[in-house]
């Protein structure tokens, strides 16, 4: 049980002291609350688009006939999803002259393990420079793997068999 004491209060007080914790209350439920998990997808019109995108309207129209915007028809009316938007914008994005680099260095380490994995047979038989040369005889029809450095197990089986 609850002991209460009744004495007079000023009312103004008391509209104060109510306040005062109801906007506590407020604010505790507001600084607690968590954000929506998944936000509805918001769709624009082409003058929001255009401007979301800093293009103007021909333009926007000129793009989407071209094919080269992603939009929704309805009707007469185009919409346009914004996260389909900002990834069209993203695609757009060029890479760095390093992460060019990097990708060509990594493709380049790739090609070497698998060719070299590929040439075993004819490293064990010591017929590298052999292969090397019926590779660029004109004619071959693995001649092309000679100078892209790409070779198939295609033209190693070939060779094993001139051999």
């Amino acid at each position: 049980m609850y002991n209460f004491v009744l004495s007079p209060i000023d009312p103004e007080k008391l509209i104060s002291s109510i306040s005062e914790r109801v906007t506590a209350n407020i604010l505790k439920a507001v600084r607690n609350e968590q954000p929506p998990t998944e936000q509805p997808e918001q769709l624009l019109t082409v003058l929001e688009a255009a401007e979301f995108l800093s293009l103007t309207v021909p333009t926007i129209y000129s793009k989407v006939s071209k094919g080269e915007l992603p939009v929704m028809k309805r009707s007469k009316r185009l919409y346009f999803s914004r996260t389909e938007l900002l990834e069209y914008i993203k695609d757009g994005r060029k890479k760095s002259n390093a992460e060019i680099e990097q990708e060509n260095k990594a493709k380049l380490a790739a090609n070497k393990a698998a060719s070299a994995d590929i040439l075993e047979p004819i490293k064990k038989m010591r017929k590298l420079d052999e292969f090397g040369k019926w590779l660029n005889t004109p004619g071959n029809q693995f001649r092309k793997q000679h100078f892209n450095k790409k070779y198939t197990a295609e033209a190693v089986d070939a060779f094993l068999q001139t051999l």
